[in-house]
């Protein structure tokens, strides 16, 4: 997340609402932007191939439901 020193936990201590929380703080604050947004990006190693592609398509949707 952003810079640590701004926050008193590290990223891996915060929990998803809390990050997302920031990000829609943010995103509030910036008054020059029209549409505002928050993208998300999901990452995954290639050695998670465990996963499957249908889990992985589930994902997005889950996400966008919480």
């Amino acid at each position: 997340m952003h810079r640590g020193r701004e926050f008193s936990l590290n990223a891996d201590e915060m929990s998803l609402k809390i990050k997302l929380g920031y990000l829609l703080k943010r995103t509030e604050l910036r008054k020059d932007v029209e549409r505002k947004s928050v993208h998300i990006s999901l990452n995954f190693d290639p050695s998670e191939t465990h996963l499957g592609k249908e889990n992985l398509w589930k994902l997005p949707k889950s996400i966008c439901r919480n």
